[in-house]
């Protein structure tokens, strides 16, 4: 008993049972000064692309986010992370969601 206090004083915590939980797809992503226009899933929900517009620039840009549940076991907590940053700068809405879909079809998730 006094380990496990002790254990919980510092951030220790004991890994959580269950299973973590599926992709949740009503999380919006959000980028700052950009407007989410697509987003688009591969077959098992663990990825996902999105098609923003720059506010500013008015070009359009491709991300990837990975559902990453790697702080289900002590903390917890899944999210989508970003993984490749702005993979795509585009001057039209048709050519990134092109490239989003090239995207989704190459992933092994």
């Amino acid at each position: 008993m006094l380990k496990e206090a002790f254990a919980r004083l510092i951030g220790i915590q004991r890994p959580r049972s269950g299973v973590a939980p599926p992709p949740n797809l009503e999380v919006a992503p959000q980028y700052p000064e950009q407007e989410v226009v697509s987003i688009g899933y591969s077959p098992s929900n663990a990825a996902r692309v999105i098609v923003t517009k720059d506010l500013k620039a008015g070009f359009f840009r491709v991300h990837r986010e990975d559902w990453d549940n790697s702080g289900w076991a002590f903390g917890g907590s899944s999210a989508w992370v970003i993984t490749g940053g702005s993979l795509h700068f585009c001057d039209t809405r048709e050519r990134a969601e092109e490239l989003a879909s090239e995207e989704l079809r190459g992933t092994s998730r």
